[in-house]
């Protein structure tokens, strides 16, 4: 074995065991942002910087000026702060941005047509992952990321920023690969997804994606607090740069790291045949092949992925580049040939972690105080990986041991990986003003309804479901508030909702901007809706019910995935919406946690679940899909 891939499992069973519980984290930072509307947005020219370079910014913003406060997230204070301010600048000149540049057919959104804002240098900053936090003179506040690479030395541990990923899911500009969160016409996938994305624009939300702060943070601040030896790049660096893995002892992953293009996979399966080891503290791992082509602003900075070989206009050039998924033809290569295990999909509520390889792997459970069949409570949530995938041969791969398994309930399955479950979008034509909201429903088995509000703020989400936990911000979108209403609304039997949406606004925003109004009301899951009404602060009102899809204020069912009825109440007569699953919930599956030895190859670890880092430090309010608190906090 490498030692720097006895080091890696090392890692893996000390965070399974210890579950540091040292001092929390200060609730309030300077480096976090106190009020998010939307109004100042920017990116930077490259994803990551070493010493010395320039990095070009690109900012909108109707303040006539900004700041901008520059962070390195870690473990500071014994881990009581979260970040350290390395530099500022002040009384830059804003201005507001052109509208970004599209592409109908690809779903492409660019903001390279924007004008250079500022310029600043790394100076001596130590390698780490870093938040640029802008500050409007009026007073609004978001992020722009950037990773700080050391090239000077070679680094026990390199640790990845999954930036293929984090753009892959972001919808600014109203594109991403994802037709959930993209908007207008179909693009030449057939549906609202972009077959390519740009880094050449701002991330929505916060504007730092999602890995960072809701993954990657936990592990960055536990492996600095341990003393280990890191270096810190993304995965694009991965792609560009044939030799970067091999200036370690081991790669480390952490959270979701989803989208690989070929020279990545290529480069990081060479470094693990010459012993490099590998640790994927992630769930949903490398499903998707991406490949990258260069923008105006500088080379890989747009990511192409088809989903699809068949719509992919290189598949007859060059099969081996084709973005698809990595198991189907003609890529034909299963995650499982490096990790041991693949993607199987999404689950609802966490499971807990068993303890499966003690007397396989005695090495390295020695000193745990771990037995087979221990458990560590909620440790696999969101999205995990399993020995049993799509393109799985069904038996244990060579090479690999079980160390932990935990029996989860899949979401549900489709197209051989997994379903979001039903989806309506009930669309109002007037936008009614964000007043007070009353809706008649009838639980199912699981269920979600969210109001869209949309203003000269941006947008929010205001998520209503059953449950009892206190209000509280999605970690994995910021613009959206996670509103439980109660035990009762998740048992079956005719309810109503009643809410003052300005009220729910402020309690995560601030006061709304006077111009919010209601884009749409979108219902996941099994669920009857009866009447919808919103009453603006001014007398207005829009009323919608089944009874006529287009309704007293012109609402239409704009689209949606899932079985969709319109049935008759028979105690009232009223016309109700019914929306259930496509397809039923999955059997029980099993998540797997692996080690893989090889002879004269690198170690890989490879966890099989997205919440790993959760367990190693406790920065952070952390819950599981279904918004229910994880234990292992």
């Amino acid at each position: 074995m490498a030692v720097g891939s006895a080091v890696i499992v090392a890692v893996a069973l000390s965070l399974m065991l210890v579950r540091l519980r040292r001092s929390p984290p200060e609730s309030a930072s300077l480096w976090e942002l106190t009020v998010y509307r939307g109004t100042i947005k920017g990116f930077a020219d490259r994803v990551s910087a070493a010493d010395g370079e320039q990095v070009r910014l690109f900012v909108t913003t109707p303040a006539a000026v900004f700041d901008i406060e520059i962070y390195r997230l870690g473990w500071y204070d014994q881990g009581t702060r979260a970040a350290r301010l390395i530099s500022r600048r002040r009384g830059i000149s804003g201005r507001v941005q052109p509208a970004p540049q599209t592409d109908p057919a690809t779903g492409l959104v660019s903001a390279a047509n924007w004008s250079e804002s500022t310029t600043i240098r790394v100076d001596g900053w130590q390698s780490g992952l870093y938040l640029l936090k802008l500050r409007a003179a009026d007073g609004d506040q978001n992020y722009i990321p950037l990773v700080v690479r050391d090239d000077r030395r070679r680094h026990d541990y390199l640790f990845v920023h999954s930036a293929n990923t984090d753009q892959a899911y972001n919808g600014w500009g109203g594109r991403s690969l994802y037709d959930f969160s993209s908007t207008g016409a179909a693009t030449i996938a057939g549906d609202r997804r972009a077959v390519k994305v740009s880094f050449d624009r701002p991330y929505d939300g916060a504007g730092v994606g999602y890995s960072l702060l809701t993954w990657e943070m936990n592990m960055a601040r536990w492996l600095e607090s341990a003393g280990y030896d890191i270096g810190y790049v993304s995965d694009v660096d991965l792609n560009r740069d044939p030799g970067l893995a091999t200036r370690s002892r081991a790669v480390l992953f952490a959270g979701h790291s989803e989208y690989w293009s070929k020279e990545m996979r290529d480069n990081l399966e060479a470094a693990v045949a010459g012993g490099v080891g590998l640790g994927l503290f992630t769930g949903d791992t490398r499903g998707g092949a991406v490949r990258s082509v260069d923008s105006p602003l500088g080379s890989g900075r747009v990511m192409v992925c088809y989903k699809d070989a068949g719509l992919d206009p290189i598949a007859s050039v060059d099969p081996s580049r084709v973005t698809g998924r990595w198991y189907a033809p003609p890529l034909n290569r299963p995650t499982q040939a490096l990790l041991g295990i693949g993607t199987n999909g999404e689950i609802r509520r966490s499971a807990d972690w068993i303890v499966a390889g003690v007397n396989q792997e005695p090495e390295l459970f020695a000193g745990t105080g771990f037995r087979g069949g221990d458990r560590v409570p909620y440790l696999i949530g969101y999205e995990y990986d399993g020995l049993w995938t799509a393109g799985s041969s069904g038996a244990l791969p060579d090479g690999v041991s079980v160390l932990g398994q935990g029996q989860v309930i899949p979401t549900a399955a489709i197209a051989e990986m997994f379903d979001f479950a039903a989806q309506r979008t009930i669309a109002p034509g007037s936008r009614p003003a964000a007043g007070r909201f009353t809706a008649r429903l009838d639980p199912g088995s699981t269920w979600s309804l969210y109001v869209e509000l949309a203003g000269s703020g941006g947008r929010r989400y205001l998520h209503y479901q059953p449950g009892e936990d206190p209000p509280h911000v999605n970690p994995l979108d910021p613009s959206e508030l996670i509103v439980p209403l109660g035990r009762a609304y998740g048992l079956p039997g005719w309810r109503t909702i009643e809410r003052d949406l300005s009220a729910d606004i402020r309690l995560f925003a601030g006061d709304p901007p006077r111009d919010l109004r209601v884009a749409s009301v979108i219902v996941r899951g099994a669920l009857t809706l009866g009447t919808v009404t919103f009453r603006g602060g001014e007398g207005e009102q829009a009323t919608w019910s089944s009874s006529d899809t287009a309704g007293e204020s012109d609402w239409t069912i704009v689209g949606g995935s899932g079985e969709l009825e319109m049935a008759a109440d028979a105690a009232t007569g009223e016309r109700l919406l019914t929306t259930r699953p496509s397809m039923p919930v999955r059997r029980i599956d099993e998540a797997h946690s692996v080690v893989v030895r090889r002879p004269g190859r690198g170690t890989v670890v490879a966890v099989g679940t997205m919440q790993w880092s959760w367990a190693l430090d406790g920065y952070g309010r952390h819950t599981d899909a279904s918004g229910q608190r994880t234990e292992v906090d």
